[in-house]
């Protein structure tokens, strides 16, 4: 590490990387580049979805809607027997 430190230059280069020609450090900052890029375009396009999913949380809030009752609840069946013990107690009602 200490032969590291003492390797640089003014430039902030070291020697090592300084020894080494414009043909193969060019490449090498092109494709960085080009992975830079497209970073920044994925980071660019996640931050609308986030925008789009933040505003359609708020929607689903301010309409009443919430998160956890994402299912909805069904009323349990009722088996023929609970039917027939209603029907005897005069719990169910028929519209005729």
């Amino acid at each position: 590490m200490n032969e590291e430190k003492e390797n640089v230059t003014k430039e902030g280069i070291t020697s090592d990387n300084a020894n080494r020609s414009e043909s193969e450090t060019t490449p090498l900052i092109k494709s960085a580049s080009y992975a830079a890029e497209r970073l920044r375009e994925e980071n660019n396009r996640r931050e609308k979805l986030l925008e789009r999913e933040e505003q359609i949380i708020a929607r689903r809030t301010l309409g009443g809607e919430t998160e956890g009752l994402g299912q909805e609840i069904k009323p349990k069946e009722e088996t023929p027997k609970e039917f027939k013990d209603k029907f005897l107690k005069g719990e169910v009602k028929f519209p005729y």
